[in-house]
């Protein structure tokens, strides 16, 4: 009886112990595949390592002066362009009261009006003030803050009237500042939306759309634009038409047939004499033309001044 009981105490025994030997195999067998995973890892980056130190490539605090001293210098020459661009699209204008502010645009309109017409330029009633006849038709005066505003457009209408002399146009239909007195404003620059309309040859017609962006004091950008030419077809089938109502033959008298060299008089009128033979008409000649319309958005654009604490208007 005691054999047996020491018996099923070792056969006890044994069984866990060949559990326990299972499990642990398992664990052994899963931190090995860790371990494994983990000496892969370190090897990576050692060799990541070595490959750094054999490119010389390393965070050091000379690497950070560098980089700084590099921001700097962009900074720097940042500072310097944008300094270079409002100094380029800048406007000045001086300071006025809204009297003067007004007075000077009456002048500078009539002068405007002057110069067209001594370069043959016909000027539309809707281009009559050049986009500026409310305000010197108002009652009220300019506020202050209102008066570089409108001197400043002043300036970059006049340079766009001075274009259009220049480029030998024959009619200045409109002008329009889209906006009025306001800019839309960007962060580092705003622009000042125009429409003008004009007429002319169409050669000169692309000669100021080129002066524009070429040939202008003020910076001036051309999003899109229409060109309308006349419509000499029109023109030459309303030629045609008169020509084909002057040569067209008479109907013959209802009910009477009419047959090639039969007399055109109606039944029992006595013949006359053959009418003198007539001269061929002279062909119809319709003067072609090169005459264009074009309507130009226009967009000026102004940097500001990166000190804004000394921007002036």
């Amino acid at each position: 009886m005691d054999m047996l009981k020491r018996n099923l105490q070792l056969a006890i025994f044994g069984a866990v112990a060949l559990v326990l030997a299972i499990v642990l195999a398992v664990l052994m067998q899963r931190n090995a595949a860790a371990a494994a995973d983990y000496h892969e890892k370190v090897n990576a980056l050692e060799a990541f390592l070595q490959k750094i130190r054999a490119e010389k490539i390393a965070v050091t605090e000379q690497n950070l002066e560098t980089v700084e001293a590099n921001y700097e210098l962009i900074e720097e020459r940042l500072e310097r362009a944008r300094e270079m661009l409002w100094q380029r699209t800048h406007i000045p204008v001086g300071q006025y009261s809204g009297v003067e502010c007004k007075n000077i645009l009456r002048e500078e309109t009539l002068r405007m009006a002057r110069n067209l017409g001594a370069q043959g330029v016909v000027i539309s009633p809707n281009a009559a003030a050049f986009s500026f006849g409310g305000i010197l038709q108002a009652d009220a005066l300019p506020r202050p803050e209102e008066v570089p505003v409108i001197l400043q457009q002043l300036e970059i209408v006049k340079e766009l009237i001075r274009i259009a002399g220049n480029a030998n146009l024959t009619e200045l239909i409109s002008v329009e500042r889209a906006m009025g007195l306001n800019f839309h404003r960007e962060d580092l620059y705003e622009i000042m939306p125009v429409n003008i309309t004009v007429r002319g040859n169409a050669l000169n017609v692309q000669r100021f759309l080129t002066a524009l962006q070429q040939s202008s004091r003020v910076v001036f950008f051309v999003p899109y634009s229409t060109l309308t030419a006349d419509d000499i077809a029109a023109r030459i089938a309303s030629g045609q038409a008169a020509r084909t109502a002057r040569g067209t033959v008479a109907p013959a008298t209802p009910g009477v047939p009419f047959m090639e060299g039969m007399p055109m008089y109606p039944p029992g009128t006595p013949p006359r004499e053959a009418a003198p033979a007539r001269e061929a008409l002279a062909p119809q000649i319709v003067e072609l033309s090169d005459m264009a319309q074009a309507t130009v958005r226009i967009d000026v654009i102004q940097f500001r001044n990166p000190n804004a604490a000394a921007e002036k208007r």
